[in-house]
């Protein structure tokens, strides 16, 4: 079934935590894809996103921030709240989309 990329953004996509758990622990990949965060946040998987947000291979800025612009722009507030706890997201800019999304700039 592919790569473990492609199998971890699968089961980030489907919920399915025990799955993503096992990629992670198995994989030695440098990096975690951006796409594979804004999918699960796109599919509102809260729990996966905590996963990926605890893993060390995990960028949640990379693409302008676009892990935290599809978090607000859906709504998916407890997601939010999770993204603003990590280390590597700057508060100002998190307050900057919502504030955009909000007035719809």
């Amino acid at each position: 079934m592919g790569d473990k990329q492609e199998q971890l953004a699968i089961a980030c996509v489907n919920g399915d935590v025990v799955s993503v758990e096992l990629v992670l622990k198995t994989s030695d990949f440098e990096q975690i894809h951006s796409s594979t965060l804004v999918s699960a946040i796109i599919a509102d998987r809260y729990n996966v996103v905590k996963l990926l947000l605890n893993d060390s291979r995990m960028d949640p800025t990379l693409n302008d921030n676009a892990a935290v612009r599809h978090a607000v722009y859906l709504d998916h507030s407890k997601i939010v709240e999770l993204l603003k706890m990590h280390p590597k997201i700057d508060k100002n800019i998190v307050s900057e989309i919502e504030w955009n999304s909000e007035y719809n700039i």
